[in-house]
């Protein structure tokens, strides 16, 4: 398999690519661990107002990357609906 992968070209991107993959997958590991130990520590130390302080914090993050997702949800349908029509898309200046 790692043959095919030098016959194909950019062998090298490929392989940068799959490091990052992988280095990624520790990262997101670390990450999750460091703001679990944070939650924890706020809720421990600040008992009931710690548990609703991160319940809002979180409610308005998972708002915030969802509008955020839908956004970038319909910019790549528009896109992907220009590339495959153009004349809808095409402005009448041109």
């Amino acid at each position: 398999m790692g043959d095919r992968i030098y016959q194909k070209g950019d062998a090298g991107l490929k392989i940068a690519r799959s490091i990052w993959v992988v280095f990624s997958w520790f990262l997101a590991a670390a990450v999750a661990a460091v703001f679990t130990a944070l939650v924890c520590v706020v809720v421990h130390k600040l008992s009931t107002i710690g548990l609703v302080l991160v319940l809002g914090i979180n409610l308005f993050l998972r708002r915030e990357f969802k509008y955020r997702g839908d956004i970038q949800s319909q910019r790549t349908r528009d896109e992907m609906l220009e590339r495959a029509y153009p004349e809808r898309y095409a402005s009448e200046e041109e």
